[in-house]
C-alpha cells in the first residue's frame, strides 16, 4: 500500500475543491422562471406575445428581461422598469406597458429650397408625426428675430430624416411719396403717394417695386432714370421720399 504524505492529501483535496467548484460555474444555478408577456399599447392589448424572467420568490419582474417579438423592436420599449407577474393555469404572466420609442430629429426652416434656421424635435422612431405644436418655442423666436414666420396652415413634412418646417417672410410697409428739388432747400412734392410691402429683414426697397413712379414722372414731365436701382430707408422713419429730376 502506498503512502500519501500530508502535502499530497492537501493538493488532492485542493484540486478536488477546484473541480467541484468549475462544476457549480458550468452547470450554473439559474434562479429565475419564464414569464409569458401580454403587451398593451395606449390601452389596447397588441396581438403579439413575449417572454420574461421574474427571480424566485420575487413578484414583480424586471422589465429589461422581457424579449420584444421582432415586429415591436424597432417601435416600441417598456414605459415601466417593473411589472407585476401572476399566475393563471400555473403559468406566471404579465402585462407590460409599452411606449414609442423616440429620437432627436433634426429640424430644417425653410424658405423655399434655402434653409433659414435649423433646429430640433423628438419624435417617434419609427412613423413620426410632427406638427407645429411640437416645434420648440425658442425656435420659433429665434425665427422671429431674423424676421421669418410660420404661414397659416403651415403643413410639416419629413424627408431624408429632416423635418421640414415651411417659412415666410415677415413684411412690413413703407408709405413712399416722389419729390422734385427746386432748390437744395425747397422741394416740391408731386403727389402719387404708395405704400410698398419690405420684409422687415433689410431697409431696401427696390426701383422695380416702385409702381407709381414712371406713372408721376410721365404726367409731371420728370425724368425716372436717376433714381437708383436700390434706396435704403430707415424703418423707424418708415416713409421714403423719392427724388426725380427734370430732363
Amino acid at each position: 500500500m502506498s503512502q500519501i504524505s500530508r502535502r499530497n492529501f492537501m493538493k488532492c483535496a485542493g484540486a478536488a475543491a477546484l473541480a467541484i467548484a468549475a462544476s457549480g460555474i458550468l452547470t450554473g444555478c439559474d434562479n429565475t422562471l419564464d414569464v409569458e408577456v401580454t403587451f398593451v399599447y395606449n390601452g389596447k392589448e397588441l396581438p403579439l406575445r413575449g417572454t420574461g424572467k421574474v427571480v424566485v420568490g420575487e413578484q414583480y419582474m424586471d422589465t429589461a428581461t422581457v424579449v420584444l417579438p421582432a415586429e415591436y423592436q424597432a417601435q416600441y420599449e417598456a414605459k415601466d422598469k417593473k411589472a407585476e407577474v401572476f399566475r393563471v393555469d400555473n403559468t406566471r404572466k404579465a402585462k407590460v406597458e409599452l411606449v414609442v420609442k423616440t429620437a432627436v430629429w433634426t429640424v430644417s426652416y425653410r424658405l423655399g429650397e434655402k434653409e433659414v434656421l435649423s433646429g430640433s424635435v423628438e419624435a417617434a422612431v419609427v412613423n413620426p408625426t410632427v406638427t407645429v405644436d411640437n416645434l420648440s418655442k425658442d425656435e420659433l423666436k429665434a425665427l422671429g428675430e431674423k424676421f421669418y414666420q410660420l404661414p397659416k396652415d403651415a403643413k410639416v413634412t419629413i424627408g431624408n430624416g429632416v423635418v421640414i418646417v415651411p417659412v415666410e417672410k415677415i413684411m412690413g410697409q413703407v408709405k413712399v411719396d416722389y419729390y422734385y428739388k427746386i432748390t437744395e432747400t425747397v422741394e416740391r412734392c408731386l403727389g402719387y403717394p404708395e405704400v410698398v410691402d419690405v420684409w422687415k429683414g433689410t431697409n431696401i426697397i427696390k426701383k422695380s417695386q416702385l409702381t407709381r413712379l414712371e406713372k408721376a414722372c410721365a404726367d409731371m414731365s420728370y425724368d425716372a432714370s436717376s433714381v437708383a436701382q436700390e434706396i435704403l430707408f430707415d424703418w423707424a422713419d418708415n416713409v421714403v421720399k423719392i427724388y426725380v429730376k427734370s430732363y
